[in-house]
């Protein structure tokens, strides 16, 4: 089968799924589609500045690493062909696939959350970007990267946040999730 008779028969079909139909949920964003069965969003590009994508997408529960939809890829939901992957490097590192045409972004359930607690949502764009992935890397691998970001924020600060960072564990995931998007919006001056 072609590339192009492939991605023709994936034309709003959920990419890990393969038939299940994505469906529209929330009319505040329209072009934001979910997978009924795995729970899958698709998210075109651009969507992921909406707020109520955030608020929509912050309810799902984190996902399990190496789980059966985390290990292949799937076809665009636009029909562009093949999803390409980005390993995401975080404790329990995980694949983002987005179409190389359209740049939509496929996220398995729960990879949204774990994106924001990792705060790479801003970055999502870099993901596919294997010099900014290896910089990342090698940044968080370098040793004195705690003591270089306390000297940088000053100790009283870096207390705050290590005081900060125990209160938020202690909350139950959505919780700390709507925690960690509200100080986002404190931090970029805009209303929630």
């Amino acid at each position: 089968m072609s590339a192009a008779s492939a991605a023709t028969g994936s034309l709003g079909h959920c990419p890990k799924c393969r038939t299940t139909t994505l469906v529209a949920t929330d009319p505040r964003a329209s072009r934001l589609l979910r997978c009924p069965s795995c729970k899958g969003t698709w998210l075109p590009k651009d969507e992921a500045r909406l707020e109520a994508v955030a608020s929509l997408l912050a309810s799902d529960s984190t996902i399990r690493p190496g789980e059966a939809g985390d290990s292949r890829t799937g076809l665009c939901p636009n029909g562009h062909g093949i999803l390409i992957r980005a390993r995401v490097e975080l404790a329990d590192p995980f694949f983002l696939e987005r179409c190389p045409e359209c740049h939509g972004i496929w996220f398995d359930k729960g990879e949204w959350n774990v994106l924001a607690a990792g705060h790479l949502l801003g970055d999502l764009e870099h993901l596919w970007d294997p010099s900014w992935r290896a910089k990342m890397k090698l940044r968080r691998a370098e040793p004195g990267y705690v003591d270089g970001l306390e000297q940088a924020l000053g100790r009283p600060l870096y207390s705050s946040l290590e005081v900060l960072a125990t209160a938020l564990k202690s909350l139950p995931h959505p919780l700390r999730q709507e925690a960690l998007a509200h100080l986002e919006a404190l931090l970029e001056d805009r209303p929630e």
